[in-house]
């Protein structure tokens, strides 16, 4: 069957530094409206979906040596079938933090966390992941020791059932590793 979508989307950015403690800070948002045939039972109905989503960006230097960056991300969706069958609105939270230091002596601690949040009105499910580094750099070699998955999370599992729209999605995520690495300048 013949089928044909449109899409409208406004996005905007903004950015600024500062000079002090290296402060960085860019935020984007952008919302969206747009339809489609979708085919349900044998027959085409429109397919209607709009929402927004929000970036916000912040990285500084609070003490030397001492790097924290923060990316946090935001979106709310609705979708609605036919005439008037709406969904509840589908809401995602996703926060990624990093921590590093830099010690004198040329070695690097490094700590990643990142959060994913989804929710309607009938569930939620939440998400961690934790990751640790240690890098040392010895005249051109850098040796890094990397803890991955240190919370050991197993799968990451994105399930909706609503009245519109019905889908499951399962990630498998590597198990709890140590890794050692050595890289090479070679001028």
């Amino acid at each position: 069957l013949e089928n044909t979508g449109n899409f409208l989307s406004v996005v905007g950015r903004m950015g600024k530094g500062f000079d002090w403690k290296k402060l960085s800070f860019n935020a984007e948002g952008s919302c969206g409206s747009g339809s489609r045939s979708l085919l349900r039972q044998g027959s085409l109905i429109r397919f209607h979906s709009e929402g927004f989503n929000a970036n916000i960006t912040l990285s500084m230097e609070p003490m030397e040596r001492l790097v924290l960056a923060n990316k946090s991300s935001t979106s709310r969706r609705t979708m609605r079938a036919g005439g008037d069958e709406q969904s509840a609105p589908l809401i995602n939270f996703i926060n990624a933090t990093s921590l590093s230091y830099s010690f004198a002596n040329g070695l690097l601690f490094s700590l990643g966390f990142e959060y994913y949040h989804m929710q309607d009105k009938n569930w939620q499910q939440d998400f961690f992941l934790l990751d640790a580094q240690m890098a040392y750099t010895f005249r051109r070699i850098r040796f890094a020791l990397n803890l991955n998955n240190v919370l050991n999370a197993e799968n990451f599992i994105f399930s909706h059932l609503g009245s519109l729209n019905t889908f499951y999605s399962e990630y498998r995520i590597r198990p709890a590793s140590i890794h050692l690495s050595a890289r090479f300048r070679l001028y």
